[in-house]
């Protein structure tokens, strides 16, 4: 203790002090100090301000995937919307099977009498429920008259405003000419058998998917 005090009164810790290795120890434990107090926090303050900015990032980017999404479904369903109610459209809307088959045939004629084609025979067949179409209305008819008429005939009635799908389609040489007819130019030439397919619209809880 007394050597300690007889240092201090000699100045020696003055020639220790002013040592570069003292000093440099100085500053290291100066910049350790200053860094724990203040530069690591901020560091510290800095990496979680970054952590969450780059969350706020990924959370606009999901939303952003979900706003496109959701605008591709907006589209889309727009345009679903369009079909079916181009769709409805073409269905047959009576209330009951007996009205719609009534009203196909009503259509029907519509599309062939023009054309001049005669009816010779008729026949409708059983009602059956379609997924996602309807109850479907099926007749069967037999028509005669010129290669002409008929294929101008059938032309309409792709473009017809109701849905009458021609399931099946025969042509075959019309028997009139073989009856005493055969000098006469209004003589049918062909007799076309056709089985044409409607669909009468149903409420969609109607309509259920079969196995």
């Amino acid at each position: 203790m007394d050597d300690f005090l007889q240092s201090l009164r000699d100045g020696q810790w003055k020639e220790e002090l002013s040592s570069p290795l003292v000093q440099w120890g100085g500053l290291v434990c100066v910049l350790i100090f200053l860094w724990w107090v203040g530069v690591g926090p901020y560091y510290e303050w800095r990496a979680e301000v970054k952590s969450r900015i780059d969350q706020q990032y990924v959370r606009l980017s999901r939303l952003q995937v979900l706003e496109n999404s959701r605008e591709n479904i907006r589209t889309e369903t727009n345009h679903l919307n369009k079909q079916l109610a181009v769709a409805k459209a073409e269905l047959l809307k009576e209330r009951t099977q007996s009205r719609a088959i009534s009203a196909q045939v009503d259509r029907f004629e519509d599309v062939y009498k023009p054309h001049g084609l005669k009816l010779k025979g008729r026949l409708f067949g059983e009602p059956d429920v379609i997924p996602y179409l309807g109850e479907k209305v099926e007749s069967r008819w037999r028509l005669l008259g010129k290669t002409d008429d008929i294929l101008a005939m059938l032309y309409d009635l792709a473009h017809a405003k109701t849905l009458m799908v021609p399931v099946s389609v025969q042509i075959k040489k019309s028997t009139e000419r073989r009856r005493g007819r055969k000098n006469s130019e209004n003589a049918p030439d062909y007799e076309i058998s056709m089985t044409l397919n409607s669909y009468r619209l149903l409420p969609m809880k109607d309509i259920k998917r079969r196995k």
